[in-house]
């Protein structure tokens, strides 16, 4: 209907509109990069784009840009030109083009080196001066300007938004895909950075890519949602299936608000298989340790800040023991991370009391800081040293769990009954529970019906394990007489609440009390071969589930479990498939091998992939925090860590620097990169410009404020004297008028 045409997201990746079309805020208006100019869409809608193509202003914009990647057209010579002279005028022109491809390639690399390894951009500063004389025989290098601007520009506006399209359209064309998210703070932008990421099917393998980040003041539940609606909005929720992210309560608001979203726009439902499992762990480790009331964190942290840009009291304490190891950072958001800080405390603990105790004999400086009082304080606990080590044991049993899981390739199939799981939770339960009540448990869902906390299933308190260092410390204390008993077992008690503590955190929020997640145990090749009947059972029991989300078709579900019963009988028929582990071997890639390239499997490998794109965990979110701290320099602009971030993310994601393919739409949106640096610049003029005017007229509106409010007060002030005087002559003609 005229004057009521709408932008429509789906133009950004027609080819002929994606290279110069962009949204603008103005749902009735579009924006071209190379004219720098809005126009009407409202009225003739997607016919405005063709015309506005067609207009001699985007025309000369655009061949400029052009001539860079376009071959040189035959021109016909004048009459007074030789043959002779034409040919080698043109084969000049082609030369010279051909060389600033190859220049502009060269740039491009460069700047994705610069990305990449983490390089500053003042890193670039006379490099045009400096390639030449390393490499004098080389033309490219004579023509190379990749300097610090240039190579900022490139990043920001080429490289970065030409990448960001790539993952866009890629996601665009997906069936399936699943949102992840997470927030933290940026120390250096002082405001809390949502990082967003997409998990899909990328060729034979499933990828987590990362897609762009907001900043936040607040970080409420509506604003996070209104973030990464703005995000949905481009790439389309139509096909999106889960939201992954870690536990707080803000984060399940935003789930609830995006599940009443899904189900209004496109009738479907988000699968739900709880929060990141990897968070869980390692909070349900840090509630444990605070349940016990150990404060083990407080001294292994004192232990750092003590020292930590004081080369003084280092000095002193080097030159005290003779120990220069440095201490540990603890980590106070991943605690099973800190097995090294602990053992390393461990290391540093003798040394440690004897500074210690030279500062209270006067021998050394007192810091007189928190940290030192902290330090004193554990000092005088002989079972500290004990406490770390318990605290360091379990640690370590928990770590080759997180090293396995923490992992883009899809390991739900593994995770609720594997051997990984299931020997966690029996050994953290078997350092308190007698040996008999764990012998029925034989699966991960039994050990989850064990009443742990029943005492009359515990061990006897000198029974309990608390590690073999930690043993060895408590009797070492015992000999001495340095502890007593009743110290010597209640350091005991103490381990066992922690670890049911531990147990009852884990337990209670673990992924693999969702259905979906016990069930995803068929898609185990090794099972597969091995269980027919089990598989296609659980299979059947995803499938009630996937229907009730619409995500499939009620009808096809007799079609899937026959095609999933044919591939059981094939699977076990491949040695693969037995020997198949986990470690080393990708589950997506082998079932797309076998699976989503045989026709006769079509409708299971729908299933299938929607299965298997589903994510069990936030480590390539909490990653991107790492890469955002190498990154991040001062004075920089939000924009350009995030362009950083795209170039960095698509580098490793193609596997490196050499793997990206330079294409001809690469080299063009590089090549517009100025262009539109100088947009930017323009319109950061103007907005700058506008916030002066606005400025200009809050202060005459003030002002005038001002003036309005003095006339009200003398106005008032003037009715208040003519209310006396007239009190006054009414007084005096009444004393006039009395006797």
């Amino acid at each position: 209907m005229p004057g009521k045409c709408r932008f429509n997201n789906l133009w950004l990746h027609i080819e002929k509109y994606n290279a110069w079309l962009e949204k603008d805020q103005d749902q009735g208006r579009a924006k071209c990069r190379l004219c720098h100019k809005t126009f009407d869409i409202s009225n003739m809608g997607e016919a405005a784009l063709s015309s506005h193509a067609k207009g001699a202003k985007h025309q000369s914009a655009s061949n400029p840009i052009a001539g860079f990647l376009t071959q040189v057209t035959d021109v016909t010579p004048s009459a007074s030109c030789s043959a002779s002279l034409s040919s080698t005028t043109k084969q000049g022109t082609i030369l010279s083009a051909v060389s600033r491809n190859e220049t502009l390639s060269a740039e491009v690399l460069w700047a994705l080196k610069v990305a990449n390894s983490h390089y500053s951009y003042k890193s670039c500063e006379d490099i045009s001066e400096l390639f030449p004389v390393m490499f004098p025989d080389s033309q490219i290098a004579a023509r190379f300007t990749c300097g610090e601007r240039k190579c900022s520009y490139m990043c920001t506006f080429g490289l970065a938004p030409y990448f960001k399209k790539l993952t866009l359209a890629s996601v665009s064309k997906q069936r399936v895909y699943v949102m992840l998210f997470d927030e933290s703070l940026n120390h250096y932008l002082q405001a809390k950075q949502l990082d967003m990421h997409v998990r899909l099917w990328d060729g034979s393998e499933v990828k987590t890519k990362y897609i762009g980040s907001e900043f936040l003041g607040h970080s409420s539940a509506q604003d996070i949602a209104e973030k990464i609606n703005n995000l949905l909005s481009e790439i389309g929720i139509k096909n999106l299936v889960q939201i992954s992210m870690d536990g707080p309560n803000v984060n399940w608001k935003v789930f609830e608000t995006l599940q009443k979203q899904v189900q209004n726009d496109v009738g479907k439902s988000l699968i739900n298989i709880g929060s990141c499992g990897l968070h869980i762990l390692h909070n349900a480790f840090r509630h444990g340790c605070k349940s016990a009331g150990w404060e083990v964190e407080h001294g292994l942290s004192s232990l750092y800040w003590l020292f930590h840009d004081c080369p003084a009291r280092h000095e002193d304490f080097v030159t005290a023991t003779g120990c220069d190891t440095p201490m540990l950072k603890f980590c106070k958001h991943r605690w099973i991370e800190n097995v090294n800080v602990s053992e390393r405390g461990l290391l540093l603990w003798p040394h440690v009391k004897k500074y210690v105790d030279m500062v209270e004999r006067g021998e050394l400086s007192n810091p007189k800081v928190k940290s030192f009082d902290e330090l004193k304080m554990r000092c005088a606990d002989p079972l500290f040293p004990v406490k770390v080590e318990i605290f360091n044991s379990i640690a370590r049993e928990i770590d080759p769990f997180l090293t396995v899981y923490q992992s883009d390739q899809p390991m739900l199939p593994f995770l609720s009954d594997s051997d990984d799981m299931y020997k966690l939770i029996k050994g953290l339960m078997g350092r308190f529970l007698k040996e008999k009540h764990l012998q029925e448990a034989t699966s991960t869902l039994k050990l989850l019906q064990v009443p742990f906390q029943d005492t009359s299933l515990h061990k006897d308190s000198s029974q309990i394990d608390i590690g073999f260092a930690a043993q060895v410390t408590l009797n070492q204390l015992k000999s001495s007489k340095n502890i007593s008993e009743r110290q010597r077992l209640e350091i005991r008690v103490d381990c066992k609440k922690l670890l049911i503590a531990l147990l009852e955190k884990l337990l209670k929020k673990a992924p693999v009390h969702h259905t979906l997640v016990r069930s995803m145990q068929c898609l185990d090749p090794r099972r597969m071969a091995e269980c027919k009947e089990l598989c296609v059972s659980q299979m059947r029991r995803m499938l009630h589930i996937l229907v009730g989300a619409k995500h499939v078709n009620e009808a096809m579900c007799d079609d899937i479990l026959r095609e999933f019963r044919e591939f059981c009988d094939l699977a076990a028929l491949q040695p693969k498939f037995r020997e198949f582990d986990p470690k080393n071997t990708r589950v997506d890639t082998l079932l797309h091998e076998t699976m989503g390239t045989k026709p006769s499997f079509s409708k299971v490998w729908d299933v299938v992939k929607i299965l298997l794109v589903l994510s069990h965990g936030q480590a390539s979110v909490e990653r991107g925090f790492s890469i955002n701290k190498e990154l991040i320099v001062e004075n920089q602009r939000e924009m350009s860590l995030v362009a950083q971030r795209l170039i960095v993310d698509h580098v490793r994601s193609v596997g490196g620097i050499t793997k990206v393919e330079i294409t001809k739409e690469l080299l063009l949106s590089a090549a517009g990169a100025r262009q539109k640096y100088h947009g930017y610049l323009e319109d950061e003029k103007k907005k700058k410009e506008r916030q002066a005017v606005d400025l200009k007229r809050k202060a005459l509106t003030d002002d005038l404020d001002d003036l309005k409010k003095k006339r009200a007060r003398m106005e008032a002030d003037i009715v208040l004297l003519r209310n006396q005087q007239m009190n006054m002559l009414k007084r005096q003609n009444h004393q006039a008028i009395s006797p």
